[in-house]
């Protein structure tokens, strides 16, 4: 009986241990799951984390450049005056002839376009002057105080023939619409 009892005794452990290890290895199996679960998680917060990353780094970008987009704006409205100011756009047109060298001999208004958020105000304008000198007036234009676009440069020799020469521009000055 004794041994009987030893037997059962030892079978029961036998089970309870064998139980035991099936959970052991379930509760294992689950462990490695939820690791697995929680890696994949730690590695999409991550890459969230890169993404929110790079774009505060584009936002303080944007805010460095903020204050020089500011200035670039404001000189850019300065370029686009609020009226035509055919008279202040001659009178450019005169300083930078004089800046250069080159003689302004005529400017002739043509007829307005209106486009969407600015008009175009075709202009034709004629200097006199040496070719070095053309060179520094088409600088001034091209980086002056007034947006302007110049759609043709005819040369060709000025009344006083060779080394003078005839510039003919036409352009397209633009200020904004109201």
């Amino acid at each position: 009986m004794a041994e009987k009892k030893l037997d059962r005794q030892m079978l029961l452990t036998l089970v309870l241990g064998l139980a035991a290890l099936v959970l052991a290895g379930v509760i294992t199996y689950y462990q490695f799951g939820a690791l697995k679960d929680a890696r994949a998680a730690v590695a999409e917060e991550r890459q969230k984390l890169a993404r929110v990353q790079a774009h505060l780094r584009d936002l303080e970008q944007a805010k460095e450049q903020a204050a020089q987009l500011e200035q670039r704006l404001e000189l850019l409205e300065s370029m686009l005056p609020a009226a035509p100011d055919e008279d202040r756009l001659i009178a450019v047109m005169r300083d930078y002839a004089d800046n250069s060298g080159m003689e302004l001999q005529q400017v002739r208004f043509k007829e307005r376009v209106a486009r969407e958020g600015y008009h175009e105000m075709p202009v034709e304008i004629t200097f006199e002057g040496r070719y070095n000198e053309l060179l520094y007036l088409l600088t001034d234009l091209q980086a002056g105080q007034r947006a302007l676009r110049i759609e043709e440069l005819k040369v060709g020799k000025g009344r006083q023939d060779l080394p003078e020469l005839k510039a003919d521009i036409i352009a397209s000055a633009f200020y904004a619409s109201q």
